[in-house]
């Protein structure tokens, strides 16, 4: 787990340097419990450099993982938000509850 619940200064900060689309208190990473977290495999996969030294995320890592949890999920009875699906920003290691558990 990357990270759960962000406070005002890391959400803030996040948003501040591009990380977050949204400032504080408009995340699921705000509400307390997290209703977000951002999670990768261990060890973190490694960046491919591309053109010009630009890393490029590795997709078959972020895939599989992100299958894996949603499918996970799935055994359970969750249902998961999983930025691997977004176009923009794509965030594949962001996983986040489609609903309200009680």
């Amino acid at each position: 787990i990357l990270c759960g619940h962000r406070p005002e200064a890391e959400q803030n900060k996040a948003f501040a340097d591009g990380y977050s689309t949204y400032a504080w208190a408009d995340s699921d990473h705000n509400v307390l419990p997290s209703r977000a977290i951002d999670a990768c495999p261990w060890p973190e996969p490694r960046p491919i450099y591309g053109f010009a030294g630009t890393p490029i995320i590795q997709l078959t890592d972020a895939f599989e993982f992100g299958g894996f949890i949603l499918g996970l999920a799935a055994t359970r009875s969750l249902k998961l938000v999983w930025g691997g699906h977004w176009r923009e920003p794509f965030d594949p290691w962001h996983f986040q509850l489609a609903e309200q558990i009680i």
